[in-house]
């Protein structure tokens, strides 16, 4: 396979995706999220620390990069099914 004939597929796709909202839906859901979460509005509780267990803190940026990766393949997963079901 060419490269121009890569090239072309990948413009192809772009622009047929880029016309469809469940895209921009999803792009603002996983914008909210990652704000909300890199300014602490949104939380995951981590359980409770008064039956003996760890309180997890959420606060670092490690923390912050793996919540974002498994929030964005559940959301992802969501809309991929939404769009399967459209078709």
């Amino acid at each position: 396979m060419s490269g121009t004939r890569w090239w072309e597929i990948f413009k192809q796709e772009i622009q047929f995706h880029a016309r469809r909202p469940l895209l921009w839906v999803q792009l603002v859901i996983l914008g909210f999220l990652t704000y909300g979460i890199s300014t602490g509005h949104a939380t995951v509780s981590s359980g409770d620390a008064r039956v003996g267990g760890h309180k997890a803190f959420i606060n670092s940026e490690f923390a912050i990069s793996q919540l974002l990766i498994f929030m964005s393949c559940l959301i992802y997963v969501f809309f991929a099914s939404v769009a399967a079901a459209c078709r």
